[in-house]
């Protein structure tokens, strides 16, 4: 089911010297110390709103950030990062210990987001913030590989609902483990759904190495329209997401993709969401961060002006971050059923009030 598509009216956003500084220093190739913030304090906090603390505070040398920071945000926003790190380090660590237990038992899983990102070696726990990781495997393997896990230390999280049918497993610190037995809102082009079993018979899982014939890895342009598909309509529709989640996170994880400097690998990803994502947004992005890399912020077409204004607004504007909540709810009331739906905000509201 594709999803509600309504047109983007942010409101008219100055790019001021701060957030210049901010875009400049995430995405501008190489940066520059031409541009500094006007306040240091009001760009570091756009930094942490937007979900930059991994690409600028790992990117600049503390020299460069002390020229454009006092020396109490940069502490503030290296204290961060290294807290980040540390979580992300949790993670990989995690995932080694999920692919051993797929070996071990003979179930063949598929590494998708940060899991094959640092596989690939596009991403590093300094680059790009992991929380958990995230599984692909056949349905039949869904009950076996989970009883592996929780053989191996994982605890199963039992009375909470998860999107798409996501099993969740936590190891003792809270690193989460998601089983999905499909990639939600992807398709092949065929109109099928991307699973395990599509993407083996279509000959697009790759073993991670010799010695893990069960560890597979999908091709760039799966795990790229994952992310995009995953993380625009958080863009579009859920501007109260925790802060990792935020629109630049999208045009950060483009860039890690290269997708503005490969058109080829920009149409394969595009084909497996297209009718989820408009073509002239998906594409309007790639722009979008073309221009952001290249620091070149006055030769924006109109439309990726109008997305940098929608991202920057869905963070910094709470009117337009309200109005961003109506069509989150019709989109979800359409998906799920209005019975559902109200049930599932009961629930919600049950929650709060226990708190």
């Amino acid at each position: 089911m594709t999803r509600i598509h309504l047109p983007l009216r942010p409101p008219p956003i100055e790019i001021d010297t701060d957030i210049r500084w901010v875009l400049s220093a995430a995405f501008a190739q190489p940066y520059s110390d031409a541009i500094l913030p006007a306040s240091p304090e009001r760009a570091s906090k756009f930094i942490e709103v937007a979900s930059l603390l991994n690409p600028v505070v790992s990117r600049l040398n503390p020299a460069q950030l002390s020229r454009a920071l006092t020396p109490e945000t940069q502490q503030r926003l290296s204290q961060q990062l290294r807290h980040r790190v540390l979580r992300s380090l949790a993670v990989s660590q995690t995932r080694e210990l999920v692919c051993a237990a797929a070996n071990e038992a003979f179930i063949g899983i598929a590494l998708l987001k940060q899991a094959a990102l640092e596989t690939l070696r596009l991403a590093t726990p300094e680059s790009r913030y992991a929380t958990d990781v995230d599984i692909l495997l056949h349905p039949k393997d869904l009950l076996l590989f989970s009883a592996a896990l929780e053989r191996g230390g994982l605890s199963l999280e039992k009375g909470k609902r998860h999107a798409h049918g996501v099993k969740v497993l936590r190891t003792a610190t809270g690193i989460g483990v998601e089983l999905h037995t499909r990639i939600a809102d992807l398709h092949l082009g065929d109109a099928s759904e991307v699973t395990f079993e599509s993407l083996r018979e279509q000959k697009l899982l790759q073993p991670r190495g010799p010695s893990e014939p069960y560890v597979m890895i999908p091709p760039l342009e799966v795990i790229a329209a994952q992310l995009i598909v995953q993380g625009w309509y958080l863009f579009h529709y859920v501007p109260n997401a925790p802060g990792h989640k935020s629109p630049f996170r999208v045009l950060a994880d483009m860039q890690l993709l290269r997708l503005h400097e490969n058109p080829d690998l920009a149409k394969r990803t595009y084909s497996f969401i297209s009718g989820n994502v408009p073509e002239n947004e998906y594409f309007g992005l790639i722009s979008l961060v073309l221009r952001l890399s290249k620091n070149d912020p006055n030769n924006f077409g109109a439309h990726s002006r109008r997305l940098l204004s929608h991202a920057i607004a869905s963070q910094l504007d709470h009117a337009y971050r309200r109005r961003l909540l109506f069509p989150r709810q019709l989109d979800a009331i359409r998906r799920e059923g209005l019975l559902d739906y109200t049930r599932r905000q009961l629930t919600r509201v049950r929650r709060a009030l226990r708190k």
